[in-house]
């Protein structure tokens, strides 16, 4: 067996990794199983010499087309985490005001009592 089956087959299983690890929201874990899968094909560029080229280019275009599906799930991640942010950066910013709000009055009841 060639070294790029197992290499381009140890890739795929990290994408699968990758895959739950997204579906999880796990950014970290999913940060980790992409950088050793970049590692992987980078390996497998390495030892491209003697492999079928028909064969790793139709494997590369598989894992691209997960590739780009794996960026269309985490932009959509990405776009749930900032709305929550927005969401809760506002919430921070009525709180604060609400609180402000409370000191005024209390400053405003001192004032009226004391004059």
């Amino acid at each position: 067996m060639h070294p790029c089956d197992q290499l381009l087959g140890e890739v795929e299983a990290l994408m699968s990794n990758e895959e739950f690890a997204l579906a999880e929201e796990d950014i970290e874990q999913m940060e980790i199983f992409c950088d050793q899968r970049k590692e992987l094909l980078q390996k497998v560029w390495e030892a491209r010499e003697g492999y079928d080229h028909a064969i790793l280019r139709k494997r590369l275009l598989f894992l691209e087309a997960r590739q780009n599906a794996h960026v269309l799930n985490a932009t959509s991640l990405y776009e749930r985490l900032g709305a929550i942010l927005q969401t809760t950066q506002k919430q921070g910013q009525y709180y604060a005001g609400t609180k402000y709000q409370q000191m005024q009055n209390q400053k405003s009841r001192y004032i009226t009592m004391t004059s």
